[in-house]
């Protein structure tokens, strides 16, 4: 079958119905900031919820960044939730400077040096003392994706493990370190069963978090509703902030 690419244009009943008799399947793709690993077009590429750390702060950026991309799109589709939506918290705190603060508390902190040091930006969020680097700003309280999944989501502990670790494998602050896309699918997560009841029924997972903290109180007998212990989202996954 020949492969032919083209720009979808409007078009009349009769002409659909025309192309409605051919043979050919169809796939739909947004290329909109695409570019070639040698050849870039723009400085930023994808939506900001889903930059990686190269791209925030001006490195050279590969085929590694869509890896990055690749993790937070599947933390979206599981979760319904938008892993790392940075905000602007005043005057002096940039959008860039939230986003990489939330990075450091799902992935630990960066200190690697020749990484940083090919990006143009990372001064604005690093600092050198002594021989340790840190970040520039009030650092987030740490998370850990496992415990994010089963606290939060009341995933299953073993969706919640296997998910955890294929994500972190595609999170980290040098693409060179970033699992590649070849690898990925041998990832274990892959091949887990298909298991479309992947939630912790309430009293399980109520009696499980009891065990783990003693001093644990369900949500229900404080009196609040499981919505209104999440952050809002305020603004879309879609929105595009330049």
């Amino acid at each position: 079958m020949k492969e032919m690419h083209f720009e979808l244009k409007s078009k009349t009943s009769i002409e659909l119905q025309q192309e409605s008799l051919k043979n050919f399947n169809v796939k739909i793709v947004d290329m909109g900031n695409a570019c070639y690993i040698d050849h870039h077009f723009h400085d930023f590429i994808s939506t900001r919820y889903y930059r990686a750390p190269e791209v925030i702060m001006g490195g050279t950026y590969d085929e590694k960044a869509d890896i990055w991309s690749f993790a937070c799109m599947i933390f979206e589709m599981v979760t319904s939730d938008i892993l790392f939506r940075p905000k602007a918290k005043d005057k002096n705190g940039s959008k860039e400077e939230d986003h990489i603060l939330l990075i450091q508390s799902y992935i630990g902190d960066c200190n690697d040096k020749e990484f940083l040091l090919t990006c143009n930006k990372a001064g604005k969020h690093f600092k050198l003392q002594g021989d340790k680097l840190t970040l520039v700003g009030k650092k987030k309280p740490k998370k850990c994706l496992k415990n994010v999944f089963f606290d939060k989501y009341h995933m299953k502990e073993p969706e919640s493990e296997y998910l955890a670790k294929m994500l972190l494998r595609c999170l980290t602050w040098n693409p060179k370190d970033r699992i590649s896309a070849k690898d990925l699918l041998n990832d274990p997560w892959f091949k887990m069963p298909q298991d479309y009841n992947v939630i912790v029924q309430p009293q399980y997972y109520f009696e499980t978090m009891m065990i783990r903290d003693p001093t644990f109180i369900p949500m229900e007998k404080k009196g609040k509703h499981k919505s209104e212990s999440y952050e809002s989202d305020v603004n879309p996954a879609w929105e595009e902030d330049k």
